[in-house]
């Protein structure tokens, strides 16, 4: 009987062993694929590289290295920073991690974005408004000066024509107010005729308005015997000048 209970516990004892063993190897191969499936992951993905300011050859063959494929978007954008023709913006972006065989997507620069100002000169600055807005750019400042120019006519801007601008870009202008009309002092007409008045007034630019006869006791018939503007003031060339005329004495 005693003999007969060793046997069952050396039995149980093995047993106990060689399932330690087992499970122990279990362990160990288990450790060994999750090892090698994450080697194996790890060689399936690379870090993307920094393609920006690359010309499309020389980002291929870097992607290529790294067993990656490149292709540009048949749309481009504008950039004040980046030569034309090369990458601009890529996606993934730097860093990411990729699988191998996988695509890396660019768009190239289409260089600084600029606009040629046109000529506005004679033109009014309604239309120079309106030209200048339909293209990206904006009307700025308008200054004022006589000249010989006629009036309302741009007459200089600034940038000047043919200039390139960036959008948004200020044009500033000079209008002209047509000639400086020439300034007088105003004649004494009282006491004389208006045939006599009218050739020397309409030789200096003046315009002869409205001729009122009025009673005047003391002046013969024709005579004037009041104006406006008055003796004596500062005139403009093209004035209007407004006449009262004797009826004559009683």
């Amino acid at each position: 009987m005693k003999g007969w209970l060793e046997g069952l516990l050396r039995g149980v004892l093995l047993f106990i062993k060689w399932a330690g063993l087992g499970l122990a190897v279990l362990l160990v191969f288990s450790g060994s694929v999750w090892v090698t499936m994450k080697v194996v992951m790890g060689r399936q993905e690379v870090e993307v590289p920094d393609l920006i300011r690359m010309e499309p050859s020389q980002a291929t063959r870097t992607l290529e290295k790294l067993d990656l494929k490149l292709k540009v978007e048949t749309y481009s954008q504008f950039s004040d920073t980046i030569d034309k023709g090369t990458v601009a913006s890529q996606y993934p972006t730097v860093g990411s991690r990729l699988k191998r065989e996988n695509t890396v997507r660019v768009v190239l620069s289409r260089g600084s974005q600029r606009l040629v100002v046109p000529s506005l000169l004679g033109g009014s600055v309604r239309r120079a408004q309106l030209e200048i807005g339909s293209m990206g750019l904006r009307l700025g400042k308008v200054y004022s000066v006589n000249s010989e120019e006629p009036m309302n006519s741009i007459i200089a801007q600034d940038p000047l024509p043919s200039m390139e601008e960036m959008p948004g870009a200020a044009v500033n202008v000079l209008v002209s107010l047509g000639p400086r009309a020439t300034e007088y002092i105003m004649p004494d007409l009282v006491g004389k005729t208006l045939d006599q008045v009218r050739e020397s007034l309409e030789t200096k630019g003046f315009r002869i308005g409205n001729v009122r006869r009025k009673y005047y006791p003391w002046a013969e018939e024709g005579v004037i015997i009041q104006q406006t503007p008055q003796a004596g003031f500062k005139v403009k060339g093209d004035a209007i000048i407004n006449l009262w005329i004797s009826e004559g004495m009683e």
